[in-house]
């Protein structure tokens, strides 16, 4: 369970500011956060990561305060798939970088070798263990940025933007991927029709702060809401409204 109560964080160069009264995300739970650019979608990610440490407020992980010395817990426990998976990528191959965070562990090569692959098959990219990840297409590289968070077993796996510059094909495969997955979730996107298709609760962030949050069909199925936040309700919605 993530909660958040009072939460406030400024930039000190930047007019984006974070005031979050309460928030409250429960096991098992996948949730979308959407908003415009410039809503504060991917600060609030770096505050539950502990990336930021001058905020008010207090930010708790199965009733762990997040505080300096409390930081390793939240990593450990919340894994976080990148908007770009190169900026996650940086090992010589695929199977380097999903064993990466393992071995840091200290795991047996054996326990290791044998996660490893249990994951590639998985996601569909066994047969990629030995390519160079940066050479991938778009989508494969998604799919291995995810197999290296999702091996660590995280409590909660959030995603930036997980299908962004996502052909259709890669686009289904990432959304298909997301509902298998019985972790607790949060998702950050503009494709909000994703999130249509995999989010039980919606979350809406405008200019720093939580202006709705319900259910998702009937969160974006709000025109009046839509419009005031800068979105549009998804396409599958328009057919349906």
């Amino acid at each position: 369970m993530l909660k958040i109560e009072n939460l406030k964080f400024s930039y000190e160069r930047r007019p984006l500011s974070i005031d979050i009264e309460s928030l409250l995300i429960e096991e098992g739970e996948c949730v979308g956060i959407v908003g415009p650019n410039g809503a504060g979608k991917s600060t609030f990610l770096q505050l539950i990561l502990g990336i930021h440490n001058t905020y008010e407020g207090e930010i708790t992980l199965n009733q762990v305060k997040l505080e300096k010395k409390t930081k390793n817990y939240f990593r450990e426990h919340i894994g976080l798939v990148f908007q770009n998976p190169d900026e996650q990528l940086f090992m010589p191959t695929v199977y380097e970088d999903v064993a990466f965070g393992l071995k840091m562990k200290g795991l047996p090569d054996v326990e290791v070798q044998n996660a490893v692959n249990e994951m590639l098959d998985l996601l569909g990219i066994g047969k990629l263990s030995q390519r160079a990840s940066l050479k991938l297409s778009g989508g494969e590289k998604k799919r291995v940025a995810m197999a290296s968070i999702f091996v660590m077993k995280p409590d909660i796996m959030v995603f930036d933007e997980p299908t962004l510059a996502l052909d259709p094909k890669s686009r289904r495969r990432v959304i298909n991927i997301v509902n298998e997955l019985q972790n607790t979730k949060i998702i950050t996107s503009h494709d909000l029709d994703m999130i249509y298709e995999t989010c039980s609760k919606v979350i809406v962030l405008y200019e720093g702060k939580v202006v709705a949050q319900g259910e998702t069909k009937k969160i974006l199925s709000d025109a009046d809401l839509m419009e005031k936040v800068d979105l549009e309700c998804p396409l599958i919605l328009k057919n349906l409204l």
